[in-house]
């Protein structure tokens, strides 16, 4: 859904560096998390970082999903 996104929604000359920014804050996120989960071994054991981490990410993802559910909400308020 994001890259049919970035294919419609931006100009074609600018697909490429949209593309490169997003492989950018995806190698960001991975290493910023690797540095993180390797102190954090060091404090807990691995299955329960693990689970401390899953849930993170699942919050991370649910709050995204309402903070676009508000959004298309108030814009489609305002279309009308």
């Amino acid at each position: 859904m994001l890259l049919t996104m970035i294919q419609t929604d931006f100009p074609e000359t600018h697909i490429g560096k949209i593309y490169s920014f997003r492989a950018l804050i995806g190698g960001l996120g991975l290493a910023m998390g690797t540095f993180i989960a390797s102190f954090t071994y060091k404090l807990a054991s691995i299955p329960s970082i693990m689970i401390i981490f899953s849930l993170m990410i699942i919050a991370v993802g649910a709050i995204g999903i309402f903070r676009v559910r508000i959004i298309s909400s108030l814009h489609l308020k305002n279309a009308s």
